[in-house]
Order: structure tokens, then sequence, then C-alpha cells
């Protein structure tokens, strides 16, 4: 293992081959293997996980990650911040997917980008505040490209929604218009329960 900072892997015990950098990074970890995590109070929750890349002030920093997570990539300050059994999730940008615990196999780039997912899974959101307001509760397999795009996303349950284009769905969509389609800046911009829609 490799520290450096104050407190650095302070509890550290049985892990094996961590680098560790930052104030607080990873303070918690005790049995923790092929980690790296870098930035202030990065990880500093989580007391055992491997194979993760955490990079970023509080990036992961509040959720105590279980083995569950393990391979997480957080890049970001704030990124993931509330993780805890989610796997497979990816999220790159300041807050990027900072609401998400148990939800898994999603992808986040960009600022504030899956900001409030809560729980869901294999959702792609790149680009400025990409589906990140509304309430995103039971979220699945919706692709979200564009800044601000899919940003109001309201109603539990929304899947297979496609939207390519700044500011496209950019109304409080609810689950009645599950597997919409939309290309274009502002394309179905006001859609909020249309079925079967399509607009290119």
């Amino acid at each position: 293992n490799v520290a450096i900072g104050s407190n650095a892997l302070l509890a550290m015990n049985t892990g094996n081959y961590n680098t560790v950098m930052g104030h607080n990074a990873a303070d918690a970890l005790v049995g923790g293997t092929h980690n790296v995590i870098i930035g202030d109070h990065a990880g500093s929750t989580t007391t055992d996980v491997d194979a993760c890349v955490i990079i970023g002030q509080s990036a992961c920093e509040s959720g105590n990650m279980t083995s569950a997570a393990d391979g997480t990539v957080a890049i970001g300050k704030g990124a993931l911040v509330d993780l805890t059994s989610g796997a497979g999730n990816v999220a790159v940008g300041y807050q990027a997917g900072d609401a998400i615990t148990s939800a898994g196999q999603n992808t986040a780039i960009g600022t504030g980008a899956l900001g409030t997912l809560v729980d869901g899974d294999q959702n792609t959101a790149i680009g400025y505040n990409a589906m990140a307001s509304g309430t995103h509760t039971s979220y699945n397999f919706n692709t979200v490209v564009g800044a601000n795009a899919g940003d109001s996303f309201t109603s539990v349950g929304i899947e297979y929604v496609t939207v390519l284009g700044a500011n496209a769905v950019g109304g409080a969509l609810t689950a009645a218009a599950n597997g919409a389609v939309a290309v274009g800046e502002s394309a179905l911009a006001a859609l909020t329960s249309g079925s079967g829609n399509t607009a290119i």
C-alpha cells in the first residue's frame, strides 16, 4: 500500500496494493485491495471495496461502499458521493451520479449528469446536467446525450427513452411516455405523457 496525506488509509489492516493520496482519503478502509483513491475525503467512509478508481474531493465520500460496488469509477468532486452497493457504475464530472446508492451499471459523464438518480440500472447520461433534475426512481435502460437533455424527468419508472440533443425532452416526462425517441436540439421539449413518440 501507498498512502500520502494526513490520515490517508488510517484504518488499513488487511488490504493490499492500494494507492491513496489526500487528507482523510480512504481513512476507514480496512481490507480493500487494488484501489486508487485520490482527493480530500475521497472514499472516506468505505471500509472494504476492491478495484475502484476514485479521484476528486469527496468522491464516494458518504456511502459505505460494499463489495457489491467493486470496480466503481468515480472522477470529479462529489462524484457518486452516496454510493453503497451499486455495481458497475462510472461517473465522471462534478457531482455526477451524486444521489446513486444501490443503482448499478449506470454511466454519467458531465457536470451533474444523473444527478438525482436514486435507483435504476443501465442508464447512460452524457452532458452537462443530462438527466440531472426531477425525481429519478426506478429508471432503467435510458440513454440521454446533450446538455440539459432529459433534465426534467419527474415520474417513477421511466424506461427505454432515447434522447440526443441539447435541451431535448426537457418537459416533466412521466412513465406514460416510455420508449420515446428524440433526436435534435429541443426535440420533444414539451413532451410529458404521450406514448410511442419519435422526433428527429
